[in-house]
């Protein structure tokens, strides 16, 4: 029996970096519920920076949205961050378009619980977004989207009651206690030997995890 396949999007935020959150999302997803293992199939695809506005935007654009395409997800997402939010915008429209059967989900940084309740994005083409730490979040939607969890017991997500609505948010998702019981997308594999190998690669962190203090002021 074939697998069910989703394609994890990032776009840099600089020229030669990838989005570790990605392979994050992955392994957890992958290793730590053998049903999910069994049922889906999870794409990384890792753009370089997309600048709006510039000359080779609207090419590179394009070219992401085609690759997306030729994967044939059922599930489309994107490491949302303020670099690339709004050429995500853009991708899931196309999409919406292009892939109307796919299921779009958007998480990251930018993705915050206050930004939904306001309806910032209510606009965007997108299903489900996810806000707080999203690994165990993404495999939970795996386990709802292949019947195995109710949409209601998803902690962690927002999503619409009809296509039409704004979002609905789930309770919060509690923080990991530790961040070792997560399992390491690099001692398991996930990250691809041919990234690893770039010459000069960077990788975008944007995080509040693994700090112990929990100022009030901080965001970042």
């Amino acid at each position: 029996m074939s697998k069910r396949k989703a394609t994890l999007v990032g776009i840099a935020g600089s020229f030669n970096a990838m989005s570790l959150s990605l392979y994050n999302l992955k392994s957890y997803a992958l290793l730590t519920d053998s049903g999910v293992a069994e049922q889906w199939d999870i794409d990384i695809l890792q753009r370089k920076l997309i600048t709006p506005g510039s000359q080779v935007a609207e090419q590179m654009t394009a070219q992401t949205v085609d690759l997306i395409v030729k994967s044939q997800p059922e599930l489309v997402g994107f490491s949302v961050y303020m670099w690339n939010v709004n050429v995500f915008k853009g991708i899931a429209q196309t999409l919406r378009r292009v892939l109307p059967q796919a299921k779009i989900i958007m998480g990251g940084p930018e993705i915050a619980s206050d930004y939904i309740r306001e309806g910032k994005y209510d606009d965007f083409e997108a299903d489900f977004l996810v806000y707080g730490e999203g690994e165990a979040t993404f495999r939970d939607l795996l386990l709802h989207l292949s019947g195995g969890m109710a949409i209601q017991d998803v902690v962690g997500l927002a999503y619409r009651p009809q296509p039409s609505a704004g979002f609905t948010l789930n309770m919060p998702r509690p923080l990991f206690k530790s961040l070792q019981g997560l399992p390491s997308p690099y001692l398991n594999g996930v990250v691809d030997d041919e990234l690893l190998a770039r010459p000069k690669l960077e990788a975008n962190l944007e995080t509040q995890r693994g700090c112990t203090l929990k100022c009030t002021y901080c965001i970042y």
